[in-house]
């Protein structure tokens, strides 16, 4: 399994989010944008075997001073619905590409702190559902 990291300035952040920090704490997230989903998953399912069930990356801030935040990706599958550990697996995109499509999904966010995850995890059924999840725990 590869284990990569990603490094995101504080400018990159800046322009993929669009939005000034001081917005409204209260809003709700809009739906993830389907268009990045589909190409994060265009990039996992090359790897995929016939019997997946759901397949998913994590992305995990590990650094995050002086404006730029670095991040590890990993990415599992499962052929069961109910295996929650998965299998790792490979991307056939750079983890550059990956991360900066999950990362661009910060601009459905409506506030600044609620940028400031710490894992993000985006899920996918074999039934073209997906999920994402975002974790805030240091």
């Amino acid at each position: 399994m590869r284990a990569s990291r990603l490094l995101l300035a504080a400018a990159l952040a800046t322009a993929l989010c669009g939005e000034a920090a001081a917005q409204s704490k209260t809003r709700k997230p809009k739906p993830p944008d389907r268009k990045i989903v589909s190409e994060v998953f265009a990039c996992l399912k090359p790897g995929l075997p016939a019997d997946w069930k759901k397949a998913w990356v994590v992305m995990t801030e590990t650094k995050n001073r002086d404006g730029e935040r670095e991040f590890d990706l990993k990415y599992f599958y499962a052929v069961a619905a109910d295996d929650n550990t998965g299998l790792p697996m490979d991307a056939s995109c750079s983890d550059e590409e990956v991360g900066k499509r999950i990362y661009g999904l910060n601009q459905n966010l409506s506030s600044f702190e609620q940028r400031q995850w710490v894992v993000a995890k985006l899920f996918f059924g074999k039934d073209g559902k997906f999920e994402l999840k975002y974790d805030y725990t240091r």
